[in-house]
């Protein structure tokens, strides 16, 4: 579903200790039904190819959002899922 890549994009940015729509005071939140504005700024990623996978979570049109087929061909999620965690 569209809506779990959206989430999946939060969850994402809350990783890296990103606090999604940080520019905004919380109890603004609620009328910014009116427009859209990303959750988060891409400079804040350091990462080019991280943020543009992020940036494809958080696209306003859900038609033009990307699946989770889609994302999981992008090469940040291939090297993501083939490699190893060293503890």
């Amino acid at each position: 579903m569209k809506s779990d890549v959206w989430s999946l994009g939060i969850a994402l940015i809350e990783m890296m200790g990103i606090r999604p729509y940080y520019q905004y005071q919380y109890n603004r939140l609620p009328t910014m039904n009116d427009y859209y504005e990303p959750p988060f700024m891409a400079d804040d990623i350091k990462s080019s190819e991280l943020a543009d996978f992020v940036e494809k979570c958080f696209e306003e049109r859900v038609c033009k959002r990307w699946s989770v087929n889609e994302l999981m061909n992008v090469s940040v999620m291939r090297w993501s899922m083939t490699s190893s965690i060293h503890l």
